[in-house]
């Protein structure tokens, strides 16, 4: 988990590695909205409020013709279906002879963005961050081996598990240097325990009666989270403790950050393994051997709500690891796990009474500003902010259109991770509705929302009540053009210019002559060069 980052890394550079880009051709978009109107070129129709038009080209160019507008203010929104980058050039866009001077007329600019952003890190104290190396490990983690498994059943079987109590010492490996690779034994005292978790401290960090906060916000946590989304290795009713014979989680709390780092918590996978195989690995790495994750010291002592939400999330970690990686061997990217902790954290906050680091109000500031700079099936570490802020938006956007907890909870169920696994849990929602099917509404719900929402269209304006075993997960709708970052309202709004599309990337575009429109209006578009990029017409 993160704080805010500085704006030399929002600066910078992003840099991905992309494997396995082609483009297809004639991605097929879902038609089933009846909002949703493709037509064939120089198609005359009303521009009430609520229409969206997929443009679509039987030549290089389209004209779109807009009658009896209203004081309606419209979009050009553009959607990369594809993993690959679309070049700037190849995305299409008003065609260069209906410019009628307007294309630099700018709507918001990237040094307005730029404002937005530091003003908001200015007000914020969290954006929160999971550990790097413990991301990439449990992003691709080694394979579980049969001697591994025997010596698991070797262990619980001829070391019978004894609980520790209140006030027990016991040794961990941590890292030395936060992300640096070496690690060294330090001692914890037990401090706490709850039903289901233990609370371990390494040199008095916090105090007592923090400790046994957390312990009992797990306890209310614990069984709300894994009706949701299932258990970690060796949990449940009919569990056998897992890798310790605990049946009780180990949390471990010290300084991870020596004092001013920027990680509020984690889990790592390596901790599933036999300590004997992991200092084997390049680079080394030291097993605790236990379900465990790790939390931050300052930030307990700072904020007991944000560390509520935290364990949250890292708690969908851990049961992720188990679900898709020990139960199918099945690795979860980066993006999908930490898209999964944020849903977590969206519905589970208001039940143990999150409020203040609630992820509408933590990440979407940041997301309005930033996000076409991280496509949604992305991960950038140097703009870990911006990564975070997409990757919930997204999820927040399923979850409000396609089921509620209900998506969510199905996600972690099915054989599969990643785009496919999204695309089985879409699936039970509406045969046929798939990742790139929802990825190319997406626009919708950056356009539509508040007063300016008709029905029928997708939009995080939506509120979604899912009861599951007794308990109701509640997905809150918010009015995206009612949020300010840095003093901006709403999403931030490109000029026509092209502009680099990431993978798996949507944008609105707009002109000050579209804003606040009335009468009529003709709008000719050039087709994109990139297959895999589609441009709609959107009427607010």
């Amino acid at each position: 988990m993160s704080l805010s980052l500085s704006l030399s890394l929002l600066l910078a550079a992003l840099s991905f590695s992309l494997s396995g880009c082609s483009s297809s051709s004639g991605s097929d978009g879902d038609n089933s909205n009846p909002n949703v109107d493709c037509r064939s070129n120089g198609h005359n129709f009303n521009g009430i409020p609520g229409v969206i038009e997929k443009v679509n080209f039987t030549g290089q160019t389209a004209t779109i013709n807009l009658n009896s507008l209203n004081a309606n203010d419209v979009y050009l929104v553009k959607v990369n279906k594809s993993a690959c980058v679309a070049k700037a050039n190849d995305t299409g866009g008003l065609n260069a002879n209906d410019t009628g001077g307007l294309l630099s007329a700018t709507v918001f600019d990237d040094s307005q963005a730029l404002q937005a952003q530091d003003t908001f890190e200015s007000q914020s104290s969290f954006l929160p961050m999971d550990h790097i190396g413990a991301m990439e490990f449990n992003a691709n983690p080694p394979p579980i081996t049969e001697e591994m498994r025997q010596n698991r059943d070797r262990l619980i079987s001829f070391a019978p598990f004894a609980a520790p109590s209140v006030n027990d010492k016991r040794n961990f490996w941590v890292e030395e240097v936060f992300n640096g690779g070496s690690f060294v034994q330090k001692e914890a005292t037990l401090l706490a325990t709850g039903t289901y978790s233990n609370i371990w401290v390494i040199d008095n960090s916090i105090t007592t009666p923090q400790a046994q906060a957390l312990a009992t916000k797990f306890d209310v946590i614990y069984p709300i989270e894994t009706k949701l989304l299932g258990y970690e290795y060796g949990g449940g009713t009919n569990g056998d403790g897992g890798r310790d014979g605990d049946p009780k989680i180990q949390i471990l709390v010290y300084d991870i950050n020596n004092g001013n780092g920027n990680v509020a918590g984690f889990f790592w996978g390596k901790d599933f393994y036999n300590d004997s195989e992991s200092k084997k690995w390049s680079p080394p790495l030291r097993s605790n051997k236990a379900e465990i994750f790790y939390l931050d010291a300052g930030y307990i002592q700072h904020s007991l709500e944000f560390m509520y939400s935290t364990l949250i999330h890292e708690f969908q970690h851990m049961i992720n690891f188990n679900e898709k990686f020990v139960k199918r061997d099945k690795n979860s990217a980066t993006w999908y796990n930490e898209a999964l902790s944020m849903m977590a954290e969206d519905v589970v906050d208001p039940l143990i009474g999150v409020n203040d680091y609630h992820p509408i109000k933590v990440r979407i500031p940041t997301f309005l500003t930033f996000y076409d700079q991280v496509g949604v099936t992305e991960w950038d570490n140097l703009d870990s902010g911006a990564s975070y802020a997409k990757g919930y938006a997204f999820g927040a956007y399923l979850m409000r259109n396609f089921g509620g907890a209900q998506l969510l909870k199905d996600i972690l169920a099915n054989d599969e991770t990643n785009e496919k696994s999204i695309t089985a849990a879409l699936d039970k929602f509406e045969a046929g509705l798939t990742f790139e099917k929802a990825l190319a509404r997406y626009g919708e719900a950056l356009v539509f929302s508040g007063t300016k929402k008709p029905s029928g269209v997708l939009s995080f304006d939506n509120t979604v009540n899912k009861t599951i075993d007794g308990t109701t997960y509640t997905a809150t709708g918010f009015d995206i053009w009612n949020i300010s970052s840095g003093g901006v309202i709403g999403p931030k709004v490109f000029d026509l210019s092209p502009r680099e599309m990431r993978p798996h990337s949507v944008r609105l575009h707009s002109l000050s002559a579209w804003k606040n429109k009335s009468g009529s209006l003709s709008i000719t578009l050039e087709k994109p060069a990139n297959d895999d990029v589609e441009l709609y017409i959107m009427v607010r």
